[in-house]
């Protein structure tokens, strides 16, 4: 059976390298997969990424500076070092920043197309020889309530809020709010307690998750940016 390859990449700079790779890996015999929802625009996650991921026996994490900032790249990474899958970081740009928790891997330098065919060779090389998978841990800050011990999955409106976070976008992250809006009493709460649980969404954000209720009977604000510093690492004082 061949080897079967996840290619991870960012639609916005890793597109025309994915597709390449995965015609010439094709060639080689492999098994190649990438998402074409990223081809065409509307990026979002879904199952089939999952289920993808967690069969694969090498992803390749296409390195740029859209990879970077896509929360789905981040969560592919993720994903695939928590399911023990071997990792092989690509270079799309030699200037790229790679993710903290990629530093550690050796990567493949094809951010020149002069060098391609040299460097896919000892691609090919270095997924036939294999070698341990080496485990990746790191502390994630995670202030979230528990889901309530009557809870009932709703798989579709969580799917469809995965969906609303996890996107390709040249937006500027920190900017962008989604929003839960209906009567009291029908599950906003407890779908977001849900949603800040789920696996892939704590791939995607692996610099933390905080709990904040905040409303008109919030007397002091200042008490709920501290728990945020003080566990990011400032002290109480300040």
């Amino acid at each position: 059976m061949p080897q079967k390859i996840f290619i991870s990449y960012a639609r916005k700079d890793g597109r025309d390298l994915a597709l390449r790779l995965k015609t010439d890996l094709e060639k080689h015999s492999f098994d190649a997969w990438l998402d074409t929802s990223e081809i065409d625009g509307g990026a979002s996650w879904s199952k089939e990424i999952e289920i993808n991921i967690d069969s694969c026996d090498v992803l390749l994490a296409l390195i740029s500076t859209g990879s970077y900032d896509s929360e789905i790249c981040r969560g592919e990474h993720l994903r695939a070092l928590r399911k023990r899958r071997r990792v092989i970081p690509i270079l799309v740009q030699a200037n790229a920043d790679r993710p903290i928790y990629l530093e550690h891997l050796n990567y493949c330098d094809m951010s020149h197309s002069a060098h391609y065919n040299d460097n896919l060779n000892k691609l090919i090389q270095d997924i036939q020889t294999g070698g341990a998978v080496q485990p990746y841990e790191r502390y994630t800050p995670f202030h979230v309530p528990n889901k309530p011990p009557n809870y009932i999955e709703r798989p579709e409106e969580l799917q469809q809020l995965i969906q609303s976070i996890m996107r390709d976008s040249d937006q500027n992250r920190s900017t962008v709010l989604t929003a839960l809006r209906g009567m009291g009493g029908i599950g906003k709460s407890v779908l977001s307690i849900a949603i800040c649980h789920d696996e892939v969404i704590r791939d995607a954000f692996p610099d933390g998750i905080f709990w904040l209720q905040i409303g008109r009977e919030t007397p002091n604000v200042l008490e709920k940016m501290k728990l945020v510093g003080t566990e990011l690492g400032d002290s109480p004082e300040h």
